[in-house]
């Protein structure tokens, strides 16, 4: 074993055999001559008949060098042909003839052998130049919600089916055969057959249609040069709104009846781009863009270029029944995934091992986007949102010993699969706000335009980014390299000396003793000195700076991913701003859950909450409380009367709850709030209106739904009236009815509820939610603990064996499980740990043990 010297090799290599090398190869093959054939263009011609299909590629390579053998992807696809001829008929011609004539001797393919995801293609021998490769398939379609698959949905009382894709990470594979990796892009051009009853929706505009008797053929537009992740294609009786910005065609499209609900999310698509033209210094480049809303869809939504698919609840939203909740997830999802039009899309990561800067930057960018809307689309201090969404998300994660660098190397699909996490998303899009403020906005901007005019329709890594925004003044380089490459996050203990103030940093820990002395960061330190804010670099252990005003603050406004601990003091919450009150909040959080400082010290300083107003504050201050509820359970009533005592002032007016996105926040938080800590009065009070609510939904604020059905739950302990809302209810109202399942206070029902799992009465995509409310009972989520264990054979046949949901529905129940009942899950999840899943089992332990802990140093000491 010895270590290669990379630079060395860079040299003497061309680039693109340097790149494949060390970039593409090991996730493939483990051999480099594997890779030396590189897509340039992409015919597909797919016939969908029923749930299967017929595909035929025909795919323009380039070889690089002189091989005999190399490699394409495919998983779970029937393969009928392969055949590889010299580029004497051009690729034009083989797309309008739809066919090449060949005899055997001409076909350059010695032999072909199947591996898992992978075909290899042995060849007479392959000159440095171009070369057609045809490739007939058939498929299936899946029902997993990856690669090329179908949604059953329901009209009326009829069932219908949508047929829609999923590629990313590495699933293209499961679709068509492909060269299936971000770094060998290509152009694509789409032919799809269907029944003619379908649209048929692809990046691009189509250029040509056709309809005989029984079919529909469609033919796109050519791609842009694109990687295989963002290809994607829609087959469904849909409908749309439409709208322009300039040349560009916007639509949003849903399933039969619901296209109205696009009209919101049509608004955000509009102003996005041009928000996003103008910022990026590059417009959007394709004639059109589609969001669709897909029945059934495992992620919030996927950014296709051109094709944007979405779950329903992440891009529809009913004026009449929808909270304020849905009017900023909308916002935020469609201004997320719109911003990967841009970044992932048309400069993509080289590499899985760089996601982040496709997720982290698309989380950035849609907080950055949000604050420059017109108060008549949204009006929501988005910012102050991101504080405890993403930075506060991103700690939680990170405090952990089974978090993962920024830049963690990645080699299979379902290893990628389990990057798309709060490090990835969270923690990068905190790590890029700080460095925004870091260099100033209007430097960070005008460098990052230049990034992407650098490297558009191309590829880049982190240090490409990091080297276009380092100048003389700020080496941002070495400043992110040190954030991005290792694991974790700094506590910085802050004393007062006479005239000084010390300052001292270690790695901060949840839960686990551990020597953090020796680690550091480069860290840029915004300080508050009464009325004046300073900048301090602080690169080394310690540092000591001048006093200079007795009111100080460290990182301010809380535009820094590090903890601040105050030996000395505690300070005066209500004199600080909104951030500064909410970084200070969620710091005493997080060091409660840490043991770093006693839970009475965020407990003592807790009535201010009693007049605070900000959402974002108050939220993070009772979910905190709620959280420490939550561990010591048996200590509950102490932690409800808190709660109340706190609430109890405020009034909540079913007539009037709230002209504003703040109240209106407020408003769902304390309702929900007053019920999962048992005001009777309340309760009372909302169930009293649940027979008017059945006859009509709009007889209560959308605001209160959800308190009403946990209302509801507790008090009739009735699965069918929860099942027939999810079964007919609009967007928001199948999720709250899930949600309410895990409410109720009659065993028998809970069980009932626990079997749904099993179902098909609930979709796929929302068993996790459905696993979310139930473990959510402080009562009876043992039970379903031991369910799970007795039934993991079917939860994964229930699952679909689908990776991300399996991880998802593990991390959420077993981080929860306490004693005796954490002894036997420690043992279960050690023998179902296996590929795809580990990482949710080593982090469910971890956290499982950190709660643990937790409760021997608090319980049944009421927050002593």
């Amino acid at each position: 074993m010895f270590e290669v010297n990379h630079f060395y090799l860079f040299k003497v290599l061309s680039k693109e055999t340097y790149m494949f090398l060390f970039f593409v190869a090991p996730m493939v093959a483990g051999n480099d001559y594997w890779m030396k054939v590189y897509p340039v263009n992409y015919f597909i011609d797919i016939v969908v008949q029923d749930d299967d299909y017929l595909g035929v590629n025909v795919i323009k390579v380039q070889v690089k060098e002189k091989t005999d053998k190399f490699a394409i992807n495919s998983k779970g696809l029937k393969i009928e042909e392969i055949v590889m001829l010299e580029d004497k008929n051009s690729f034009d011609e083989v797309r309008r003839e739809k066919r090449v004539k060949y005899s055997d001797d001409v076909n350059l393919v010695k032999e072909y052998k199947m591996e898992d995801d992978e075909i290899k293609i042995y060849t007479k021998e392959l000159e440095v130049r171009e070369y057609l490769l045809l490739v007939k398939y058939q498929g299936v379609m899946k029902d997993n919600m990856e690669g090329f698959y179908k949604s059953v949905y329901k009209v009326g009382d009829e069932k219908k089916i949508i047929y829609s894709t999923h590629f990313e990470p590495g699933y293209a594979r499961l679709a068509i055969p492909c060269f299936d990796h971000p770094l060998l892009k290509a152009v694509f051009k789409m032919k799809i057959t269907a029944d003619k009853k379908f649209s048929i929706l692809s990046n691009t505009e189509v250029v040509k249609e056709e309809i005989n008797e029984n079919n529909k053929i469609v033919e796109f537009a050519d791609t842009p040069k694109m990687s295989t992740y963002l290809l994607a294609f829609v087959i469904g009786e849909i409908e749309f709104l439409e709208d322009k910005l300039d040349e560009i065609t916007l639509r949003t499209y849903t399933v039969e009846g619901l296209k109205d609900l696009g009209e919101f999310s049509l608004k955000v698509t509009k102003k996005s781009l041009e928000v996003y033209g103008d910022y990026f210094g590059v417009k959007y480049p394709l004639k059109k863009l589609d969001n669709v809303a897909i029945p059934e869809f495992s992620m919030g939504a996927m950014e296709n270029w051109g094709l944007v698919t979405y779950r329903n609840t992440a891009l529809l939203y009913d004026k009449n029944i929808s909270t304020v909740n849905a009017l900023k997830r909308v916002s935020e999802v469609i201004c997320h995934e719109l911003a990967h039009q841009w970044f992932g899309n048309l400069v993509t990561m080289k590499w899985w091992k760089d996601l982040w800067l496709n997720e982290g930057f698309a989380t950035w960018a849609a907080m950055k986007c949000i604050t420059k809307f017109p108060k008549d689309i949204i009006d929501w201090d988005v910012e102050t949102t991101f504080m405890n969404d993403e930075v506060y998300r991103g700690m939680e994660l990170d405090s952990l010993n089974n978090t993962h660098p920024i830049e963690v190397e990645v080699k299979t699909p379902e290893e990628v699969e389990q990057i798309f996490d709060a490090i990835s998303y969270s923690k990068s899009s905190s790590l890029i706000r700080m460095v925004e403020n870091y260099i100033g906005e209007t430097n960070f901007q005008q460098r990052l335009q230049n990034y992407i005019k650098k490297y558009q329709y191309s590829n880049a890594e982190s240090a490409d980014l990091w080297n276009a925004l380092s100048d003389t003044k700020h080496d941002v380089y070495s400043l992110m390299n040190d954030w991005t490459k290792k694991e974790g996050f700094p506590l910085l203990r802050i004393t007062e000396e006479e005239n000084e103030i010390k300052i001292t940093q270690e790695r901060f820990f949840k839960g686990i003793e551990k020597d953090t002395k020796g680690e550091k960061w480069f860290i840029p330190l915004k300080i508050k000195f009464g009325d004046k804010e300073i900048l301090v670099e602080m690169k080394e252990k310690e540092i000591k700076i001048e006093k200079q005003d007795k009111d100080f603050k460290i990182n301010n406004e809380g535009v820094g991913f590090y903890s601040t601990l105050y030996e000395d003091k505690i300070l005066k919450v209500e004199n600080l701003s909104v951030r500064n009150r909410l970084n200070y909040i969620n710091d005493l959080v997080l060091q409660s859950l840490s043991s770093y400082i006693k839970l009475d010290t965020i407990i003592n300083i807790s009535t201010f909450a009693k007049n605070e107003n900000n959402h974002e504050v108050l939220s993070a201050l009772l979910l905190g409380i709620t959280g420490f509820k939550n561990i010591l359970y048996e200590d509950k009533k102490y932690f409800e009367e808190l709660i109340l005592d706190i609430i109890k002032d405020r009034k909540v007016d079913f007539n009037n709850p709230g002209n504003n996105i703040n109240d209106l926040s407020n408003t769902i938080l304390i309702a929900n709030l007053l019920v999962a800590n048992n005001e009777n009065n309340f309760i009372d009070k909302i169930y009293s209106k649940w027979e008017e609510y059945k006859k009509d939904k709009n007889s209560i604020n959308s605001v209160f739904r959800s308190a009403l059905f946990s209302a509801v739950a507790k008090k009739e302990n009735n699965l069918e009236d929860f099942l027939e809302i999810y079964d007919k209810g609009v967007v928001e109202e199948k999720t709250a009815a899930l949600v309410a399942m895990g409410k109720f206070t009659d065993k028998n029902a809970y069980l009932k509820a626990v079997e749904l799992l099993y179902t098909e009465e609930i979709l796929l995509q929302d068993k996790i939610i459905l696993c979310s409310g139930l473990i959510s009972s402080l009562e009876f989520k043992d039970i379903f603990i031991q369910e799970f264990m007795n039934n993991y054979d079917k939860i994964k046949v229930a699952f679909k064996n689908n990776g991300s949901l399996l991880s998802y529905a593990i991390e959420t129940l077993f981080s929860s499980s306490y004693g005796m009942m954490f002894e036997k899950s420690k043992i279960f999840l050690m023998e179902i740990k296996s590929e795809g899943i580990e990482r949710a089992v080593d982090k469910a332990i971890e956290k499982a043990e950190i709660k643990n802990e937790f409760r021997k140093k608090n319980l049944k000491g009421k927050g002593n």
